[in-house]
């Protein structure tokens, strides 16, 4: 993809111009996250949060989804909690012992609640929402950002508390994703992320080297995350992510 000769500043403020330049709201946020509009943000924060403008196009309520012990106190997920009044966090009864039923029970109880939910998830919540696309309760996702998904495999292999989490799924998950990962997460590979994603059809954005993508990386405030939650919140458009070239 060429990289695009734009005035980043003025690329916020012109709902138009998101609609004419870029096929979909998705492709820019892609093309935001890959650094081709990276400054927008810095430009346009003082007097135009990128957050607020995300919150505001739609009402849809997001879930949030934590992986394995929850997300702790100034993990991004909770900030996101605390900012967004239109989102819900799917407690699950026990964040240290995961069992793939009873977490599926969970989610699927809030999406009976809110149909047509955008899913945030993080982690080990990544692997529960890839399964959950096999089930009619599927119908109700609007959309699901996979943030850091984690290789419930290979952690299964070490420990047994995860093995009802795998094999991971290895379809189309059926509904509008995007996968986001680094190159040196220590609980998948960039690889195989890359091709879970293309496996589920979802697009990729590559964080470089960012680790978990958790508080431990330096994620607690993340406002690049409401960009890609909110290229899902259109569903009067054509979903269509680019991928990292």
């Amino acid at each position: 993809m060429v990289k695009p000769d734009l005035n980043v500043g003025a690329i916020l403020r012109s709902s138009i111009f998101m609609q004419e330049y870029f096929q979909d709201f998705a492709e820019f946020s892609v093309l935001f996250l890959q650094g081709y509009v990276s400054s927008a943000y810095s430009e346009a924060t003082s007097d135009f949060p990128l957050k607020k403008i995300c919150l505001k196009v739609a009402p849809m309520t997001t879930l949030i989804i934590p992986g394995y012990r929850g997300s702790e106190k100034g993990h991004w997920q909770r900030q996101w909690l605390a900012e967004d009044e239109t989102a819900r966090l799917v407690e699950q009864d026990d964040w240290e012992n995961p069992v793939l039923s009873q977490w599926l029970h969970v989610l699927e109880a809030a999406l009976a609640e809110t149909p047509g939910a955008i899913l945030v998830a993080h982690s080990l919540g990544c692997v529960l929402v890839s399964h959950l696309a096999s089930r009619p309760s599927a119908a109700h996702v609007a959309g699901a950002l996979l943030v850091a998904p984690a290789d419930a495999e290979r952690m299964a292999v070490h420990d047994s508390k995860f093995r009802s989490f795998a094999p991971l799924p290895r379809h189309n998950l059926g509904f509008p994703s995007i996968v986001v990962a680094s190159r040196d997460d220590p609980y998948i590979s960039f690889n195989k992320a890359r091709a879970l994603a293309d496996i589920w059809g979802a697009g990729f954005v590559d964080m470089q080297y960012a680790g978990h993508i958790n508080i431990e990386s330096g994620f607690g405030s993340w406002p690049e995350a409401y960009i890609l939650a909110d290229s899902m919140r259109r569903p009067q458009e054509r979903f269509r992510t680019q991928r990292a070239a």
